[in-house]
């Protein structure tokens, strides 16, 4: 783990909003990599956001947390993207139209897919009908 290497993936994607692609291609490592780390990072991120606001005992101050809308369909792993994709399920906003068993029907999505897609789309605020 290169914490450097990890921080500037992390900026990459957050504040300048470059593609899993362009910052593998950039950095010399592959897209899978990147989600990977994106995602380790996301998660010490609003770790220590929880933590701040215990420490500070912020209740009434939320804390700036980052914008959902960063979360895509290229948050998700490379076998879910695709399942999605081969469904012409392009966009969060179109899951919400289908039920979770709908979505466990398609190709190569399984529980730990279906549980993958539920936890990003709780992230964008969008729900199974």
């Amino acid at each position: 783990m290169s914490i450097g290497r990890d921080k500037s993936v992390f900026e990459f994607r957050l504040f300048k909003g470059m593609t899993y692609r362009q910052i593998g291609e950039l950095l010399g490592i592959s897209q899978e990599r990147v989600r990977q780390i994106v995602k380790r990072c996301y998660r010490v991120f609003c770790w220590s956001l929880e933590r701040q606001e215990k420490l500070f005992k912020i209740k009434n101050v939320p804390l700036e947390k980052p914008k959902e809308n960063l979360v895509t369909l290229d948050d998700l792993s490379i076998r879910s993207r695709n399942a999605l994709m081969s469904a012409n399920i392009k966009e969060f906003e179109d899951l919400a139209k289908f039920r979770e068993r709908d979505i466990l029907r398609l190709r190569n999505i399984g529980k730990q897919g279906l549980t993958e897609i539920t936890n990003l789309m709780k992230l964008r605020g969008i729900s199974f009908r």
